[in-house]
């Protein structure tokens, strides 16, 4: 995947790539995506 689709994903994601290496940025949609299936999970379960 080319940094520049996932500078666009994590745009997506609320996440401000603009000084993060690529490595850096896909931990941190990964780590918003296993955050929000979590809430999503905790939310069904209530």
């Amino acid at each position: 995947m080319k940094i520049e689709e996932v500078r666009s994903i994590a745009k997506a994601h609320g996440i401000n790539p603009a000084k993060l290496p690529k490595a850096e940025l896909i931990k941190s949609i990964q780590a918003g995506e296993g955050r929000a299936k979590r809430k999503l999970q905790m939310s069904q379960i209530i």
